[in-house]
């Protein structure tokens, strides 16, 4: 599709407010709306997380969404 793919996890229990990366880009942080959780993401090359299993749910998919 004209879209890339993406990963989606499960982590916020509701949408989330916030979303901003460290200056070096290393990890990102979001903030949950109603949980009211600060969660912070490891940000790893692909071909590193590729030779290692996930522990929460992952799925490449083609969007077909605008965003």
């Amino acid at each position: 599709g004209k879209f890339g793919k993406f990963k989606r996890y499960v982590a916020h229990s509701t949408h989330v407010t916030n979303v901003r990366w460290t200056y070096d880009d290393s990890m990102l942080v979001t903030l949950g709306g109603a949980d009211m959780s600060l969660m912070v993401w490891t940000n790893e090359m692909e071909s590193y997380r590729e030779r290692r299993p996930c522990d929460s749910e992952e799925s490449d998919v083609d969007s077909e969404e605008g965003g």
